[in-house]
């Protein structure tokens, strides 16, 4: 029952209490006065609040009620929040009991957000029996409002270009009052005190604008703004130190360039020619020699741009070699083919070193190798040409004298076997001198040497004897060989006659040496000529072609130059089919005419004109035949015209008549000629004789075909189609073809 007995003590205890204070109350009225003072806290920092608060921001108030230190107040304060002053608009109270305890007074409710303006608070105490009623003092403070960024409004566009002292006021456009200022985070290139920007060098300047609070509104800061300050441009830059005259090369040379600008950055030269001269800072260093083009520089500084100048250039001369000398000049050298020596030339000069020949028609120079072209005075001038260091140079010219060569001894390579008889042949000697060759006879009554020194002529039989020699010529010195010796046969006649089909049918002392009988061709054959040694033949067939055989060379032919037959319908034909060919005076080539007058020279014949080129001739082409110089021929037609070429005479031609003319042969000499008809006749001219025809024995289905002289020109042969042989003059018969069957018509025919 002990609990029970506390608790009476207790509510004993604490009715004696309040029965005290309130005897106390009833006593008598209060009599002291308390002290009462608030502090306004910043709800978010739960500090004091500094009046730099701004817009948003939250508040409570606190309040402190102090006694006489011995009664502790109680009661209860009321915080009443104003809107301006304490007589203004009230927003806000709150009643609050004190700690009955310690006195202490709870905090008041924090505010809503409060919006920008001026604000108060007013704690009264309530009073108790000891204390009086009373109010703290009015606790004003403010909200500030809130600004837009500030902003430099006047940043410099375009670009502004440095210049000492240089700079803006800054504009810096706020909604606030306080005071606007800027500063610059890049003080290296521009400052700003207050509103003043002021530029120190070229650069990126970087600029924030602020504003200072106010009494409504709190301190900005803008975001920053960046704007270029332009260097200086400078207006020249120069070397003005570029060598004049030009200097010479030297290994190591060059000089220290000097660089004028109205600029304080750093200068410097570049090499537009670095093959030649190179530049590094201001040194520039010849290379070699040649032309060297330099630019001035002048980097960048804080107050000018770079600049480079134009181009400026001087020719930096090369050295002067020693004059280049041949050292290894030939004591009278000896011609051969291909001979010669590769000069060597002494000179101090790196350059390609050659000779030059001021003779080149007895010595050519290329590079270093001279050749020798002929026999004569060789003029040489050695060179050197111009290297990396040194200039050309030519020296004196150096003569000496190429002189001639012994030849091979003189042979004659082409003696006839057999030799006949009222034949010959053009000679051939065998040699290295290029003079002109000949041979002699020491037998002149069994050869003879013509005018040209080489065409034999056989004019008896026995053994001829020839001498070959060489004149002196350009190269060589003359030469006579050995006589030659070699048997000529007693004359003897014989004839060949050839079929259309190239058929060779011999007879007498006539060797065969071959045919086309048998061999399929392109084109029949149309006539048929022998060397002069008649040791061999040419068949010629209607397109050209040219059949050698024997001791005949091959010179050429119309297919063989790319030419169509005629009538073939191909581009590039001839325009008539051939009909005859005759061999040059020397055998070395032949003539060949077309029905048209039109001629083809091959070999060493001469081209003197065709009846296309006369504009045309009466009738068809039937021969044509040398005459006795090589120089000329004649053409003869169907019709009996005779038109002569070149150094030909015309002899004379038959009166027109209705039969043609299917034949025409020169005579030995060269000095006349034969035309003979298809009715046998034959007409003569110049020193050509008539010795009769077979007129009456052809008609029109057996013409005649061919007519050909004895060696002599005291005979002559003439065969019809079908192979009769009619002989006059001296020419014997020695057989024919008449009654015999041929493949082909016979179309052409020779003897002697």
């Amino acid at each position: 029952m002990k609990w029970r007995r506390g608790l009476a003590v207790f509510i004993a205890a604490t009715a004696a209490v309040l029965s005290v204070a309130v005897s106390s109350s009833l006593a008598g009225a209060a009599s002291e006065a308390p002290t009462v003072s608030t502090v306004v806290i910043d709800a978010t920092t739960n500090g004091a609040w500094t009046n730099a608060e701004v817009t948003g921001a939250t508040a409570y108030d606190t309040s402190t009620v102090g006694g006489d230190g011995t009664n502790t107040p109680t009661g209860t304060v009321t915080y009443t929040l104003y809107s301006g002053a304490c007589t203004g608009t009230i927003i806000s109270t709150q009643t609050v009991p004190l700690d009955i305890t310690t006195g202490s007074v709870p905090n008041s409710a924090t505010t809503v957000a409060l919006g920008a303006g001026s604000y108060s608070y007013l704690a009264t105490y309530s009073g108790d029996g000891v204390y009086e009623p009373s109010p703290s003092p009015c606790e004003s403070f403010t909200v500030l409002a809130t600004p837009t960024p500030p902003a430099i409004s006047n940043i410099p566009s375009p670009n502004p270009t440095f210049s000492p002292g240089g700079g803006f006021n800054a504009t810096v456009s706020t909604d606030s009052n306080g005071t606007p200022s800027a500063t610059s985070s890049t003080p290296g290139v521009c400052t700003a005190s207050g509103l003043v920007v002021t530029y120190v060098t070229a650069g990126l300047c970087t600029l924030t604008a602020q504003v200072a609070a106010s009494t409504t509104y709190a301190p900005a800061l803008g975001s920053p703004q960046s704007f270029t300050i332009d260097p200086l441009t400078p207006t020249t830059a120069t070397i003005s130190n570029i060598p004049s005259p030009n200097p010479t090369f030297s290994p190591g040379g060059g000089f220290a360039a000097t660089v004028s600008s109205d600029s304080n950055g750093t200068p410097s030269a570049t090499s537009n020619t670095p093959g030649v001269c190179t530049a590094s800072g201001l040194v520039v260093t010849y290379v070699t020699a040649g032309q060297c083009t330099l630019i001035a520089q002048v980097a960048a500084s804080t107050t000018y741009a770079a600049i480079s100048g134009t181009p400026q250039s001087f020719t930096i001369d090369p050295l002067t070699p020693s004059p280049p000398t041949i050292s290894n000049l030939p004591s009278n050298p000896t011609y051969s083919p291909e001979g010669g020596f590769t000069a060597t030339v002494i000179t101090d000069s790196d350059g390609t070193k050659s000779v030059a020949s001021n003779t080149p028609g007895v010595c050519t120079a290329s590079g270093l190798v001279v050749t020798y072209v002929t026999a004569g005075q060789c003029t040489l001038i050695p060179q050197v040409a111009a290297s990396t260091t040194y200039a050309a140079a030519s020296g004196s010219a150096y003569n000496f004298t190429v002189g001639r060569a012994v030849p091979s001894t003189p042979a004659i390579t082409n003696i006839p076997s057999p030799a006949n008889e009222l034949f010959g042949f053009t000679a051939v000697v065998g040699t290295t001198g290029d003079g002109t060759t000949s041979v002699t006879s020491s037998t002149p009554g069994v050869c003879s040497v013509g005018t040209n020194g080489l065409t034999v002529s056989f004019v008896g039989f026995g053994t001829c004897s020839l001498t070959p020699s060489v004149a002196q010529g350009s190269n060589y010195f003359g030469a006579t060989g050995s006589p030659q010796t070699f048997p000529v046969y007693e004359a003897s006649h014989g004839y060949w006659l050839v079929g259309s089909d190239g058929g060779i049918f011999s007879f007498g002392t006539a060797a065969f040496h071959g045919s086309m009988g048998g061999t399929p061709l392109q084109r029949p054959v149309v006539g048929i000529t022998p060397t002069s040694t008649g040791n061999g033949y040419w068949l010629v067939a209607s397109d050209g072609g040219i059949f050698s055989f024997g001791d005949a060379g091959f010179y050429g032919s119309i297919p063989g130059v790319g030419l169509h037959p005629a009538g073939s319908g191909l581009a590039g034909s001839l325009n008539a089919p051939i009909v005859g060919m005759v061999p040059t005076s020397t055998g070395q080539g032949y003539f060949m005419v077309a029905s048209d007058g039109g001629v083809f020279a091959f070999g060493d014949a001469r081209f003197e004109g065709s009846c296309p080129g006369i504009g045309g001739c009466a009738g068809a082409a039937v021969a044509v035949m040398p005459d006795s110089t090589g120089r000329g021929y004649w053409l003869v037609t169907s019709s009996g015209s005779v038109y002569a070429f070149g150094d030909a005479p015309f002899y004379g031609a038959p009166a027109p008549s209705t039969v043609s003319v299917v034949d025409a042969v020169a005579t030995p000499s060269g000095h006349g000629y034969w035309l003979l008809y298809a009715n046998g006749v034959v007409a003569n001219f110049g020193d050509a004789s008539v010795l009769g025809g077979p007129f009456g024995y052809v008609d029109v289905y057996n013409p005649a075909a061919a007519i050909f002289p004895t060696k002599d020109g005291l005979g002559y042969w003439i065969t019809s189609a079908r192979g009769d042989v009619f002989t006059y003059g001296v020419a014997p018969f020695l057989g024919g073809l008449a009654a015999t069957g041929l493949n082909g018509e016979i179309i052409a025919a020779y003897g002697f």
